[in-house]
């Protein structure tokens, strides 16, 4: 609050002495700044709401001081026009997008470490083999004893350890051949569905979990254990990890 905010009278006809009389009376005896208390005075605001607003506004100070709340939709908390726990959770996915791994795709980690991969592509295909190569828009996977595929990663829709692939395959609904896209498909953005990060923040916030079904309708259910821009890393119920590739996904429930 700025020097001298606190003393404003409301805008509009002058107060009467009567009014001011009460309000300085209210202002020494519970300490709400005197605009304030003009207004209580004036029957515009109870003290309940008055005071409730006063302990919102110190809350809301007390959260930006210590980083947890974005500063610039503090006052939309203050204004009423956002809930706080909106606010927490769009300061949360704010901070997300700004920490180092959030462009993180784990492909890469799967090259490095020369493991065995399983990836469930476009048009209801599996292939399982070692992740030799992964560029931002490319992976390159052999499988065993064949030649190594040069796939565009928007054709993958999610991927596991090759080691896990019994336990998934046994727990992921894999849909029906009627909803098979074609390859390149989901490389046009306007054929993708535009799900956002909060929606991801707040699944991985509740600790529950959600049912993701993919453009051709593979349903995994899992709880969020890491998002970024291009992935979710899904837990699911039986122990493996599933990544979903974030421009595959069509529904969140």
């Amino acid at each position: 609050m700025k020097d001298g905010q606190s003393e404003r009278k409301p805008r509009g006809k002058s107060v009467p002495p009567h009014v001011l009389k009460k309000a300085q009376e209210l202002k020494t005896k519970s300490g709400i700044p005197m605009g304030a208390a003009i207004e209580v005075a004036l029957g515009v605001k109870t003290l309940t709401q008055v005071l409730t607003a006063l302990k919102l506004q110190e809350e809301v100070a007390a959260l930006v001081a210590a980083g947890k709340l974005n500063r610039s939709i503090g006052g939309s908390v203050v204004a009423g026009s956002l809930s706080l726990a909106k606010a927490l959770e769009e300061s949360r996915v704010g901070a997300r997008k700004r920490e180092k791994d959030y462009k993180h795709c784990h492909l890469d980690d799967y090259a490095a470490s020369g493991d065995a991969a399983t990836l469930a592509l476009v048009g209801h295909r599996l292939v399982t083999g070692t992740v030799e190569a992964s560029t931002p828009f490319e992976v390159v996977i052999r499988p065993d004893k064949e030649e190594p595929l040069t796939l565009h990663k928007h054709d993958v829709k999610l991927y596991f350890l090759a080691k896990d692939k019994k336990v998934v395959v046994k727990t992921l609904e894999w849909g029906d051949q009627s909803r098979t896209l074609a390859p390149d498909h989901l490389k046009d953005r306007n054929n993708r569905k535009d799900v956002k990060a909060r929606t991801y923040q707040h699944a991985m916030d509740g600790g529950r979990s959600v049912t993701w079904t993919t453009a051709e309708g593979e349903q995994v259910r899992g709880k969020v254990a890491w998002y970024g821009r291009y992935e979710v890393v899904l837990s699911l119920a039986k122990g493996p990890n599933v990544v979903m590739m974030r421009h595959a996904v069509d529904t969140v429930e």
